[in-house]
């Protein structure tokens, strides 16, 4: 039966691949051509790999069939990504693509950003994220029309770096990320010794675990993200975090129950407020956390008792530190940069704006966004 089936599905798998080459643009535009040029390799080599599946006589054992299988299942899974996440955005894309990723240099060109830029779609339907498989950043489509969000572009400028492994140019942050990866080891070392040789619950034990396994899976690159974020662009960084919460947040202080992606967001704040300090920031840094205390206490949120276990403050103030050397190491300008630095000083002089003339900051807004981001109207 397999040998029948995959005769038939691997060679229309083979003229399905060829064809999603034939909807790359042609030719593609500027700000695609490393895009494209990385969906035909990937296309290339998984039509390579199922002809090998289709006829290779080593595959044909009946022992081996199983493997068989699962091997065309992860080709095929290659190629609905290439599709779906990739060569999607280029085939919907429209002149608006041009001006946000034009922005997106500008943005790097203030703080020199130390490796190649990913690529900007307007393809989002999940807020910002960058799709670091094919160095793909997504943002949804009304963002570019409005500024209180868009410092969180350098947060998503972050990912990249922690894959950019065994590359001199971003040394010094991954080493600074694995220095307070081990800090956060130790600590949680220690909770897990403490918890089994106590009497604590079970759901104690579970929460300390799971939090292990969060910092050590994605937490501390969130908050290694995060802190760049704050030493790229300042006070508009953890304001965007602030007006983010108020918008879509849950529990500021969510404790651990299961593995998770992200972090509280409490303790997301508390690390972008020290590194302010870090950027002698204070006077932001206290007008924010006002701000924030604020938020919480309408929303009836307060840190539970024992949150210290899951996200120690002492702890959390090592990382920051260790993050500005490792963002300093690579090259990188903190805030606030230079006086020629638009973007940047733009995004922090909105939330100025936004908070000092409230009814009239969207008058405001569109008139400068139209300005900083040209070709964002077409």
């Amino acid at each position: 039966m397999l040998e029948s089936y995959l005769q038939a599905a691997a060679s229309q798998l083979i003229e399905r691949a060829m064809a999603l080459k034939g909807e790359i643009p042609k030719p593609p535009k500027i700000e695609f051509q490393g895009l494209a040029n990385e969906c035909r390799r990937r296309i290339d080599e998984a039509i390579k790999e199922l002809r090998a599946i289709r006829d290779d006589a080593d595959f044909k054992d009946p022992e081996d069939e199983a493997l068989r299988l699962l091997e065309f299942r992860r080709v095929a899974a290659q190629i609905d990504r290439v599709e779906n996440a990739a060569i999607a955005a280029m085939a919907r894309s429209n002149e608006k693509e041009a001006a946000v990723n034009s922005l997106l240099y500008r943005m790097t060109r203030e703080i020199v950003y130390p490796i190649e830029l990913p690529t900007v779609s307007l393809l989002s339907q999940n807020y910002f994220y960058v799709n670091t498989d094919f160095q793909l950043m997504c943002i949804p489509l009304m963002e570019l029309h409005f500024l209180l969000h868009l410092p969180d572009i350098y947060h998503e400028l972050a990912h990249p770096l922690s894959r950019a492994e065994d590359d001199p140019r971003t040394k010094t942050w991954l080493d600074a990320f694995w220095r307070a990866q081990r800090l956060i080891s130790e600590h949680f070392t220690r909770q897990i010794v403490a918890v089994e040789s106590a009497r604590t619950t079970d759901t104690i034990r579970v929460a300390v675990s799971s939090a292990y396994q969060s910092w050590q899976c994605r937490w501390m690159e969130e908050f290694f993200c995060d802190l760049f974020g704050v030493f790229c662009v300042g006070p508009a960084y953890a304001w965007a975090h602030l007006h983010l919460h108020a918008e879509r947040g849950r529990d500021a202080f969510q404790l651990p129950r299961r593995l998770s992606n992200h972090p509280a967001d409490a303790p997301r704040m508390t690390i972008m407020l020290d590194a302010l300090t870090v950027l002698k920031q204070e006077k932001s840094a206290a007008e924010i956390e006002q701000r924030w205390r604020e938020l919480l206490s309408i929303a009836g949120q307060s840190e539970p008792a024992d949150f210290q276990r899951y996200y120690p403050k002492r702890i959390l103030r090592k990382c920051v530190d260790e993050a500005f050397e490792g963002f300093t190491g690579m090259g990188c300008k903190p805030w606030p940069g230079a006086d020629g630095d638009t973007v940047r000083k733009t995004l922090n002089e909105a939330w100025c704006r936004f908070w000092a003339a409230p009814k009239s900051f969207a008058a405001w807004e569109k008139e400068v966004t139209e300005a900083l981001i040209p070709g964002s109207k077409s």
